[in-house]
């Protein structure tokens, strides 16, 4: 399965985004662009100094997702992710995120669940021109175990739409920044002086010291 799309992003915002460092970024990044996504844990992370959000990094994730029907056991997925970002010989900046996974004894099947494959997946950022990032998304998996024809399908379909996800979800945090930057403008709308305002008591009480908003051309 293969999707792209282009994004009105900046690559630093991906790239913090799709970290995805700990629990709470890895579950709410994919619960936000994969509606199968279930739960997942950061199980590893390292190098063990690791400071977000430095590049390379690698991680050891779980991650379990539903199948559609509700009639089927879920799938579940241990691997190592790798995260990087390089220039190429065009100059041009290039991230990506990739998985495989991988088998640890300590973190076997789980019972209730089919434990699944993914061949070397992941997504890939480029930038073609400032402000705009070209996304794709490839995923090679085999979810083992049976699964009717007509669920597979749904699969597929839904799997190629993540790099949508991705690209409205990413479109609003940058939306709401703006928006955010606008308001303060809005409420500052004009330099903050500091004046110093001295009265027949100075002496006895201090300084007193108040903050007087201004607009662009009131005298002070």
């Amino acid at each position: 399965i293969k999707g792209i799309t282009r994004v009105r992003a900046a690559s630093e915002t991906i790239k913090r985004v799709f970290i995805a460092q700990d629990n709470e970024a890895f579950n709410h990044l994919f619960s936000v662009i994969d509606p199968m996504f279930r739960e997942g844990h950061v199980i590893d992370l390292f190098p063990h100094d690791y400071v977000f959000p430095a590049l390379p990094c690698f991680g050891i994730k779980w991650a379990r997702y539903s199948l559609p029907g509700g009639v089927l056991w879920d799938r579940d997925f241990l691997f190592l992710e790798h995260g990087s970002e390089f220039t190429d010989a065009h100059g041009q900046q290039i991230g990506y995120g990739v998985g495989q996974s991988v088998e640890l004894p300590e973190y076997g099947p789980l019972d209730g669940m089919v434990r699944g494959e993914i061949f070397t997946s992941g997504y890939v950022f480029e930038d073609v021109e400032p402000g705009v990032v070209q996304l794709t998304y490839i995923v090679q998996a085999d979810p083992k175990g049976w699964i009717p024809a007509w669920a597979s399908n749904l699969t597929g379909s839904e799997q190629a739409m993540n790099v949508a996800r991705i690209r409205d979800w990413l479109h609003g945090l940058e939306d709401a920044k703006t928006k955010m930057a606008k308001d303060i403008a809005e409420k500052l709308g004009a330099p903050l002086v500091e004046a110093y305002i001295h009265d027949r008591t100075a002496a006895r009480r201090g300084t007193i010291t108040h903050t007087i908003r201004t607009k662009p051309g009131d005298a002070v």
